[in-house]
């Protein structure tokens, strides 16, 4: 298995709503990650609550794009901690994944959350292979495919570590970042190779422009690279089915 899709994170007020529906219609395997942040909330890459609200509006009324949350400080401790409040606060059901940001501990009453909100899939943002193993013994409180985790080496600072895990354990959807981007997202591809499992790509700071807002062109060359490497994985196993 492979390649899957790509989360492009830090959409904010710097573009408009319509974009991301139309975005996700040329490019289906995109998912828009929404940083959200009690402290940050209106700043570049943390939209304003509006903003926000106008993006679920869009899901109920379009459909089919991928949304999900990243909970970042506050928000992402409490909720980690097993405290719904967020959640239920966010219109939640817009978002099919959550994402918790450099959240170091998970509270006793996790497993409820995780439980509570059944149809979400969970992920944990980790820098080592250690956490990977740690984060996959929750696996038994998830229903299959709701536990994931986004493997950073750089913890979220965009800083490429060029090396990626060869094996992650099966009990997680494990997906990769740190400073991926349009220069080397083929790279990172090749890197990675043929997986056990499907896996997805997550960037940020690359999809950005000198002025720190959200680049649509930037988006659109990645996702050009993907959708090239989807079609030419499909040509190889028609091919492969023919022979």
């Amino acid at each position: 298995m492979s390649l899957e899709g790509i989360t492009i994170c830090g959409a904010d007020d710097s573009i408009g709503v319509h974009m991301l529906p139309l975005l996700s219609r040329t490019y289906p395997f995109i998912e828009f990650g929404i940083l959200m942040s009690r402290d940050r909330v209106g700043t570049p890459r943390y939209p304003s609550l509006g903003w926000i609200d106008k993006v679920c509006r869009y899901y109920d009324k379009y459909r089919g794009f991928g949304l999900s949350m990243h909970l970042c400080g506050e928000m992402a401790r409490v909720t980690a901690g097993g405290d719904p409040a967020y959640l239920l606060a966010c219109n939640y059901q817009a978002f099919r994944r959550v994402q918790f940001n450099r959240v170091t501990q998970i509270g006793n009453a996790f497993p409820t959350l995780v439980q509570q909100f059944h149809e979400v899939e969970f992920i944990m943002q980790t820098p080592t292979v250690d956490l990977l193993e740690v984060y996959a013994g929750l696996s038994e409180y998830c229903r299959p495919g709701k536990l994931g985790a986004l493997f950073d080496p750089s913890g979220g600072r965009g800083i490429f570590a060029g090396a990626f895990p060869r094996t992650t354990p099966r009990a997680l959807h494990v997906g990769f970042a740190g400073g991926i981007g349009p220069d080397n997202i083929l790279e990172v591809i090749t890197r990675l190779g043929e997986r056990p499992q499907p896996y997805w790509l997550c960037m940020e700071r690359s999809v950005r422009n000198k002025d720190d807002e959200f680049d649509v062109q930037k988006v659109e060359a990645v996702a050009r690279v993907v959708s090239e490497h989807l079609a030419g994985r499909l040509r190889t196993m028609g091919r492969q089915a023919l022979a």
